[in-house]
């Protein structure tokens, strides 16, 4: 598998072996130590003895562990200085085993004299005078033992100083001036600190006692100080880093980031891109679109192929020369996930085999493929710029980092589906105000044209005809029912099925609320399956039929013995045959008006509602607000603070409400009121009466507004049309319901706008809305974050001196890529994964995975500095010596 850069390894640099000079618990062979130290999962052992590290201690251990444990020498020295209570304190010195040899360690030792002992002679650190003198008798002096070491070996690169805070032989100062001047001596000169958990924080200058003294943060390591075989395993850290000592030298330079102390694994962000696969054809091309759609200028695909980037959890860096693919590698995971960019409609890949362009998703996704999650939020180059610009992205950059926050997503859906439930109330309640005079209208036309064919038919007056007549209504009220009825099993047995089909469960074990929804189902399921036989009703109403024309051939004879003509007749029987139907439409029409009167009242009761649920979505959306804006209160002087502010967007919700005022009413009623007129004199007109204040006005005071305004020439068209568009009560409704569906919903009409240093953005300069944005992308949300060239508008110092640090935090919880050319963002932003770009002789992109302690691949990475002499000579002509 490729390499994925610096992880989480199990690390114990303090730990005794049988060979330990004193105090050695062991009664067992090397062997069961070493594969103690493997069960256990420990890939790094510093190995330790009192003064002197023998050789074979190494070569034994390493003989049983091979490449699965990375072994350090730790010698341990006590030094003349004595603590608190009284113990001689304790130094360890590490030694890196890939830069010095057991033989030079041991001749420069040699140098160093043995103190606190009983001899007129001079004595030095050699393992034959320890063994004979015994380590307990025995100190050396801090001073002269770093001095010494300093001479013949590389501080940091060859060797790393250890202080020892608690426990036995710990520098931890007392009260006396002189202890703490001794603590501050040894905190100094020591690189790291082996100590307990509890003491991180403190070495972290989280708390006092430190920074007043001048004193940088220091990592501190927990160890097992193991002198018997059950001790290992019991105490450890986990570092992330390589392991080697160069990674070791890593939490030197990041203690508060490198090193966790805990007993499990810390947790990567649960949300990552594992992998990006690739598979281009070996002959793949790329060509530019150009503006009038024509496709030229084709050149070899640099990333065709079989390829598999793998990614930190944490940080992963592309880097590389331009030209090198890393923006292609990008968009080819924004294209997979369905990230809308332009990269792939501006650029297009053929082979030579298949001319066919691959431009669709589904034809894409033949060639690659993310393993891991596809919510990601990408930032292509520039597009910092475009949320710098456009505040409707903004605002839904801010507002989905709020709820993914805000711990309370849950609370955020409710209030956003009772805003939702309140809108699609409020649409229905427009269908039934409408519907509702519709319905109106056709009660009255369906009485008017009772009321005149009862007068046709009781125009004559004879007890035949009053009997032929009634049984022909009687047989046509009979037809009519049945009719009804047939629509109307039709129209149950369609909902039952709906709701068979909702309340269905899929899986096989269902709980005892599941089960009795089930039986339910099922009885439902029975009753669609049985299905009413209409043969008999549809025979029985073929039958009235011909009953019906039968009384209608009897009353047309009877008609004409009475003298009548022909089209009298036909008159009679018409009105005859229609009092029965319209009889049966006003009766159903009485019903549908009633029904939907009972709902707009419910709607009205209801409605008072709609202001406080929006009222309570956005009190939600302040309160996170709160300490959203509290976390970007810059503590860098480099940055002043960056604070959003949420408003309900009147100016958005009126130019919307307008646009479906126009084409509701455009639509309707398209010559009706003279609609010819201009739309921003209609507009013009319609807003002298402030939107939210219509939702309280009677119609007449809403038309004393129009009535009563100075008309120019151009706006008497505008003017007459709301006058008569308002004249029906019904108009004035609609509008008032789409005044309401507009103003109540904070979803839509939501405005989240950006102050640095209290100055809205759109009044402050490029960079500093580029530093907001980039700064509450990078601060909220936990998806993953990809961004191509973060570095573009933004400040280098801003970069070195405070985005790096925000990035270190951030990545301990959310997985971030960039494709960047500023070695800040790379080396101080400690990126656990560098994937390093360049082009071969074939124009195919080589990718080299490698970290920031990967000492072989270093010279890529100066290469993000111009190279190693680039940087040296900015050393020396920059740097004050």
């Amino acid at each position: 598998m490729q390499y994925q850069g610096s992880e989480w390894q199990k690390w114990d640099l303090h730990l005794h072996t049988i060979y330990s000079h004193s105090n050695s618990q062991y009664n067992c062979t090397m062997k069961e130590v070493a594969a103690k130290i493997l069960s256990e999962g420990i890939k790094v052992v510093g190995v330790t003895n009192y003064f002197i590290v023998q050789e074979n201690e190494i070569t034994e251990l390493a003989e049983e562990v091979g490449n699965q444990v990375y072994i350090i020498p730790n010698f341990e020295f006590r030094i003349n200085e004595k603590n608190k209570a009284n113990e001689y304190i304790n130094i360890h010195i590490l030694f890196n085993p890939d830069t010095t040899t057991m033989s030079q360690i041991y001749s420069s030792l040699a140098r160093v004299e043995l103190t606190n002992i009983a001899s007129e002679v001079k004595v030095y650190c050699t393992l034959e005078n320890i063994k004979t003198i015994g380590v307990e008798k025995i100190t050396v002096a801090f001073k002269d033992l770093i001095d010494q070491l300093s001479k013949d070996l590389r501080p940091t690169a060859d060797f790393l100083v250890v202080g020892v805070n608690k426990g036995y032989g710990g520098f931890c100062p007392g009260g006396k001036p002189r202890d703490k001047e001794l603590a501050t001596k040894i905190d100094t000169l020591s690189d790291f600190i082996f100590s307990r958990k509890e003491d991180r924080d403190f070495y972290l200058n989280k708390i006092d006692g430190r920074e007043e003294l001048n004193l940088p943060i220091k990592a501190v390591v927990e160890c097992s100080d193991a002198h018997r075989i059950g001790d290992i395993g019991t105490k450890y850290s986990w570092i992330k880093a390589d392991a080697t000592f160069e990674g070791l030298k890593q939490v030197i330079y990041e203690p508060a980031h490198r090193i966790i102390i805990s007993e499990q694994k810390p947790i990567p962000p649960p949300r990552k891109i594992e992998a990006l696969k690739i598979s281009f054809p070996t002959d793949t091309l790329i060509g530019r679109r150009e503006d009038k759609g024509s496709i030229n200028k084709f050149s070899t695909f640099c990333l065709r192929n079989n390829r598999e980037l793998r990614f930190s959890p944490h940080f992963t860096c592309l880097i590389g020369g331009r030209g090198a693919g890393k923006s292609t590698i990008l968009n080819i995971i924004a294209k997979n996930i369905g990230h809308k960019n332009n990269f792939f409609d501006t650029n297009v890949l053929r082979s030579y085999q298949n001319t066919e362009t691959l431009k669709d998703l589904q034809e894409f996704e033949k060639y690659t493929e993310i393993e891991g999650i596809k919510e990601v939020e990408y930032i292509s180059q520039n597009e910092v710029e475009d949320f710098a610009k456009d505040k409707e992205k903004l605002t839904s950059a801010i507002y989905s980092r709020l709820i993914q926050n805000s711990n309370s997503e849950i609370v955020f859906r409710k209030a956003e589906e009772k805003i939702e439930q309140n809108i699609t109330e409020i649409t229905k309640q427009v269908r039934d105000v409408n519907l509702i005079h519709q319905k109106r209208i056709e009660l009255v036309t369906a009485n008017k044209l009772l009321l005149d064919d009862e007068k046709i038919v009781n125009s004559f007056n004879n007890p035949n005809y009053t009997s032929l007549k009634e049984k022909i209504n009687t047989i046509g009220t009979q037809i009519e029912r049945l009719n009804i009825a047939k629509h109307k099993y039709v129209d149950l047995i369609a909902k039952i099925t709906d709701l068979s089909e909702k309340y269905e469960f899929s899986n096989e074990i269902l709980n005892s609320i599941e089960t009795e929804i089930d039986i339910v189902v099922k009885k439902l399921k029975a009753i669609i399956v049985a299905k009413f036989n209409f043969t008999a009703a549809e025979n029985e109403i073929a039958i009235l039929y011909k009953q019906q024309q039968d009384v209608s051939a009897l009353l047309e004879d009877f008609l004409r013995t009475q003298g009548l003509s022909q089209e009298n007749i036909n008159d009679y029987e018409r009105a005859t045959k229609a009092i029965p139907q319209y009889a049966t439409t006003i009766q159903n029409l009485n019903t549908e008006i009633k029904e939907i009167e009972s709902n707009i009242k419910l709607f009205e009761s209801n409605s008072i509602l709609f202001f406080q649920d929006k009222e309570s979505l956005e009190n939600l959306v302040n309160d996170k607000l709160t300490p959203f804006n509290d976390k970007l209160k810059s503590k860098n002087s480099n940055v002043k603070d960056i604070s959003f502010k949420y408003n309900f967007d009147n100016e958005k919700a009126k130019d919307a409400l307008f646009t479906e005022f126009w084409n509701y009413f455009e639509s309707k009623h398209p010559s009706k009121y003279g609609l010819k007129t201009q739309r921003d004199a209609v507009e013009r007109y319609l807003y002298f009466n402030e939107p939210e204040k219509v939702l309280t006005l009677s119609r007449a005071n809403f038309l004393k507004k129009y009535e009563q305004q100075p008309k120019r020439n151009e706006d008497v068209q505008a003017n007459t049309y709301l006058l008569k568009l308002f004249e029906e009560d019904v108009n004035f409704d609609i509008y008032k319901l789409l005044v309401l569906r507009t103003f109540i919903d904070p979803l839509k009409y939501k405005e989240i706008t950006g102050y640095y240093d209290s100055k809205e953005l759109k009044s402050c300069s490029f960079g500093q809305r580029c530093t907001a944005v980039i700064v509450a992308l990078l601060t909220f949300g936990n998806k993953p974050l990809i961004i191509d060239e973060p570095e573009a508008h933004l400040d280098s110092k801003l970069i070195a001196e405070y985005l790096v640090d925000l990035i270190k935090d951030t990545k301990q919880g959310r997985q971030i890529i960039f494709a960047t050319h500023n070695a800040n963002f790379v080396i101080n932003g400690d990126a656990e994964l560098i994937l390093h770009l360049e082009i071969d002789d074939n124009n195919e992109t080589k990718i080299t995975p490698i970290s920031i302690e990967n000492i072989k691949q270093r010279d890529k990475l100066l290469l993000l500095e111009g190279g190693e002499e680039a940087f040296k000579k900015r050393d020396k002509r920059l740097i004050k010596k």
